[in-house]
């Protein structure tokens, strides 16, 4: 007599009876694929983050210079985001994933230089400027690719586990790249080389993901197309609420740019200071999620 395959899982189904444990999900190799890429890519952004903000102080021993690093990232997200969800809409998200880690990889390449060579403050703005609109690309890519990776039923698993893995990599990265400056005697270009290694490692780890997204028919670049997702979001009261609520978090939470100041002239702490300064937050929400 024959029996219906659903009675009968295979024994690495994130769906089946032992896929109810939340460890399960990671039977699946492209997850574990994509999930172990995001935390490298992260760690070497986080690393970054914090080497950007000590090596610009310590050159300019300005806030402005400080407070300059988020606009030069913000503005290519305003003038790229719509393109970037229409990329990644109708074009491979595996391939834009991989050739925006390229373009990161490429971009800490020429922060490196910068660093070593005592360029003129300028270029490192043009480099945050690269990066910045390829990660704006990157992004786009990889927040619709993961839904592919999952069945629907485990896909809130699936984005716990990447937050996670963002939250690591919060709390691991500004820390490690605090001692790693210390140690090296204040230089931050090493640290831009091991983020430029890290975005390779995470464009390896991606590529290796079998998968693909495919498009049936891709929609036309034009205006119409591109607003689409602004109809979207303005015709969901929920959504809309969710993004402003961030907006307005994300532009009160710029404050911490200012770390490096406190590190250096305040509490004289030096870079190990700045990045235990900057794990500090990350590690807090970790610890008030749990409470919570």
């Amino acid at each position: 007599m024959s029996q219906d395959v659903s009675d009968n899982p295979a024994p690495g189904d994130p769906n089946s009876a032992k896929g109810q444990n939340s460890y399960a999900i990671l039977w699946n190799r492209d997850l574990r694929l994509y999930l172990a890429g995001r935390l490298v890519a992260a760690l070497g952004q986080q690393m970054f983050a914090m080497a950007v903000g000590w090596e610009l102080y310590e050159r300019t021993g300005s806030a402005l210079a400080l407070g300059l690093v988020g606009l030069t990232q913000m503005v290519p997200m305003l003038l790229f985001t719509l393109p970037a969800g229409h990329l990644a809409d109708n074009y491979s998200r595996k391939r834009i994933i991989v050739l925006g880690g390229i373009g990161m990889a490429l971009a800490s390449l020429g922060m490196t230089l910068i660093s070593a060579l005592a360029a003129p403050v300028v270029w490192i703005y043009v480099c945050l400027f690269v990066g910045g609109a390829t990660r704006t690309f990157m992004w786009a890519a990889a927040t619709s690719f993961l839904p592919h990776l999952v069945e629907r039923k485990v896909l809130s698993r699936a984005v716990a586990w990447n937050a996670s893995m963002f939250q690591i990599s919060a709390i691991v990265g500004p820390s490690a790249a605090g001692a790693f400056i210390g140690l090296v005697g204040h230089h931050a270009a090493p640290v831009y080389a091991l983020n430029a290694v890290a975005a390779l490692a995470s464009c390896v780890l991606i590529g290796m993901i079998r998968r693909e997204h495919t498009v049936a028919v891709k929609d036309p670049m034009n205006l119409r197309a591109l607003l689409t997702g602004f109809s979207f979001v303005l015709s969901k009261r929920i959504v809309l609420g969710i993004i402003t609520l961030d907006m307005f978090a994300v532009l009160l939470g710029g404050a911490a740019a200012l770390l490096p100041i406190y590190a250096k002239d305040i509490l004289r702490a030096g870079p190990t200071g700045l990045g235990l300064l900057q794990t500090a937050m990350p590690l807090g929400a970790v610890l008030c999620t749990f409470l919570s």
